[in-house]
């Protein structure tokens, strides 16, 4: 009896060091696997879409699309590309719930009428050797170019355009289908997708003629403060020049002043002495007599 409660003590000090464990590798490898998930998506709109030179990941808009089994909401996930302030291309996934052996994700790239650029087929369970070859090149190339108007959207089995995979039709039939109706919600709300592309583009343009303008004036300000400061330097110097020159003038002329002066009292004093040799002389002489 002694030994139950420490038995219930010991699974509980287990079951919570367990989940602590498990706790802290969850949020060890959040962040990375965040990360990897982000990484797979930019691979996949590099694969469908036309070059870009911002970030389709970062640019997107969401719309719902209905709601799952248990009544919540359902959105997709638009990825908008842009070289400039222009749209290159716009980028979404698709599922295809009735794939040989479960869902296939899809990524599909369109261009801003609804042209297919591209898709990449994110994941699938299909048979080995038969329905994965849908990932293959030969596959996903032949939907590229086409639209709504311009291609019968079911495999050539069942009348339309595209080759089924021999021996799996289950499989590209799934995927054409889920392409079609990400297609069709395109176009029922390519209004709603492009429309803020359009406004970020001209707020895009807006910050970046902004920008150029206020470098411009940062440029024109640092230019005309070096300006100023070059000639309030030239100026300064010149005045130094002056005032150096000035000083020398005067020192020159003091010492001319003062040399003047010198020789003036020299002489003088010298005819002082002469005068005064002179006299003494005269004097002399008019004593002898």
């Amino acid at each position: 009896m002694n030994s139950m409660p420490r038995l219930i003590l010991v699974l509980t000090l287990i079951t919570a060091g367990a989940g602590l464990i498990l706790s802290l590798v969850e949020t060890v490898t959040r962040e990375p696997i965040a990360e990897q998930r982000r990484l797979e998506t930019l691979r996949a709109l590099q694969a469908v879409m036309p070059p870009a030179d911002n970030a389709p990941d970062e640019d997107t808009v969401q719309l719902l699309t209905g709601q799952d089994k248990r009544g919540r909401d359902k959105y997709r996930v638009f990825f908008r590309g842009r070289k400039g302030s222009e749209l290159s291309g716009v980028a979404f996934k698709v599922i295809a719930p009735d794939g040989y052996s479960g869902n296939i994700s899809v990524m599909v790239g369109v261009d801003a009428k609804g042209t297919v650029t591209g898709i990449e087929i994110l994941s699938h369970m299909e048979t080995p050797g038969l329905g994965d070859k849908i990932v293959l090149p030969a596959f996903k190339d032949v939907f590229v170019g086409k639209n709504l108007d311009n291609a019968d959207w079911r495999v050539k089995k069942d009348g339309g355009e595209f080759d089924q995979i021999t021996g799996a039709t289950i499989s590209p039939r799934a995927v054409v289908g889920a392409v079609r109706k990400g297609l069709e919600f395109f176009r029922d709300h390519r209004i709603e997708i492009l429309a803020e592309t359009k406004a970020k583009a001209k707020t895009k343009a807006k910050a970046e003629t902004k920008v150029k303008a206020e470098t411009k004036a940062k440029a024109e300000t640092k230019a005309k403060a070096e300006t100023k400061a070059k000639a309030e330097t030239k100026a300064k110097a010149e005045t130094k020049v002056k005032a150096e020159t000035k000083a020398k003038a005067e020192t020159k002329a003091k010492a001319e002043t003062k040399a003047k002066a010198e020789t003036k009292a020299k002489a003088e004093t010298k005819a002082k002495a002469e005068t005064k040799a002179k006299a003494e002389t005269k004097a002399k002489a008019e004593t002898k007599v």
